[in-house]
């Protein structure tokens, strides 16, 4: 997952250190210039920001769940090949915001994936 979005043309990754160690690595932070796009943790995590329309969309739709800092991003686990793809959907979101794509354009397409997952779940 990392190295696919390190390989974005438009991100940068730094270094994510523990919360309140800075010689501890957590992980790595993604960025669009000087704006977040979200972080992967060592832990197999990530936590992405999102606008809050967007956010609520994905909690209510099972997408992802609640960062438990800030309302306005979510987490997801990437410890699969098919949450690596959601994780990855959640960043091209954020990406997505940050280009200026309007939020209900976004949120709609939540819409669409949750719509799409519940038709290929068994009944």
């Amino acid at each position: 997952m990392a190295e696919r979005l390190a390989n974005w043309s438009i991100a940068q990754a730094r270094t994510h250190w523990e919360l309140d160690d800075e010689q501890v690595v957590d992980g790595a932070d993604f960025y669009v210039g000087d704006s977040e796009l979200g972080l992967l943790h060592m832990d197999g995590t990530a936590d992405v920001p999102q606008p809050s329309p967007v956010a609520e969309a994905l909690l209510e739709a099972k997408l992802a769940r609640p960062f438990r800092w800030a309302e306005n991003w979510v987490v997801a686990p990437v410890k699969s090949a098919a949450a690596v793809e959601d994780a990855q959907r959640l960043f091209q979101l954020q990406d997505d915001d940050l280009q200026g794509v309007a939020t209900d354009v976004l949120v709609g397409r939540v819409r669409a994936k949750a719509a799409d997952r519940s038709q290929r779940q068994p009944r």
